[in-house]
């Protein structure tokens, strides 16, 4: 297959839109919510740094759209690969939510492109953004069902333990929920979340995003959509996240 600087070259599908504001980078907070953030015109090795790096500091998907033809994304090892086929089509899109590692002055063709990428009407998205509707989940096999059924003398459903940095819980477990009976959650304790704010180098949000942490006061499985991330404000103590 032919490559121009790496990047893949594709066809993109009939019947969608697709953003021409370019370059820019897509941050893919859910599969629904995507976060636009629009790049300086540059060498295509300078663009896949900064995509490189948002990445590598969001802790999110994120995929460099260099025009129609070229894209390249970047995902966590495992992931779904299904999307690279084309770039984030459908979905709503937001902008202004999250910083780039990157400071770039707002010039005139900058803001040109911004206030188109406002008036973008090809998104085919929506008001209302949803997260995992099944937390991740997975429907247990026989030999998960029993090895999970019931919880610890302390309450807690089996499969969990308590990490001895942060006190919290991981690991798997069958959800306690009757509406996710059956269900295989896995569940993340304070110390896997490495989701930053590329701009202060604080962490997006207390919990790791687009996953589950254990609520013991409620004993439910909780969920964290990836768009909690737009919930972060900046201290007034900013630094500079070093790479």
């Amino acid at each position: 297959m032919e490559k121009i600087d790496s990047v893949l070259v594709k066809e993109t599908p009939s019947g969608f839109a697709v953003f021409d504001g370019f370059p820019y980078l897509v941050t893919l907070a859910t599969n629904v919510a995507y976060h636009f953030t629009l790049l300086p015109r540059g060498p295509a090795i300078f663009l896949l740094a900064i995509a490189e790096s948002q990445h590598l500091v969001n802790d999110l998907p994120q995929c460099l759209v260099l025009n129609h033809r070229v894209w390249q994304y970047y995902w966590h090892e495992g992931t779904e690969q299904e999307w690279r086929k084309q770039p984030p089509l459908g979905g709503t899109i937001l902008f202004g939510k999250l910083h780039c590692f990157r400071h770039f002055p707002l010039t005139q063709e900058l803001l040109s492109r911004y206030e188109k990428l406002a008036g973008f009407k090809g998104n085919g998205g929506g008001n209302l953004i949803f997260g995992d509707f099944e937390k991740g989940g997975r429907t247990a096999t026989a030999e998960q069902i029993r090895k999970l059924t019931g919880k610890q003398p302390n309450g807690i459903p089996v499969g969990l333990v308590r990490c001895p940095h942060c006190g919290h819980w991981k690991g798997e477990c069958l959800d306690p929920s009757p509406e996710f009976a059956g269900k295989v959650m896995p569940v993340h304790c304070l110390c896997d979340n490495r989701n930053y704010c590329a701009r202060c180098g604080q962490l997006l949000y207390q919990y790791k995003l687009n996953a589950n942490y254990y609520d013991e006061a409620g004993c439910k499985v909780c969920h964290v959509p990836g768009f909690k991330a737009f919930e972060h404000r900046c201290s007034d103590d900013r630094r500079e996240v070093r790479q």
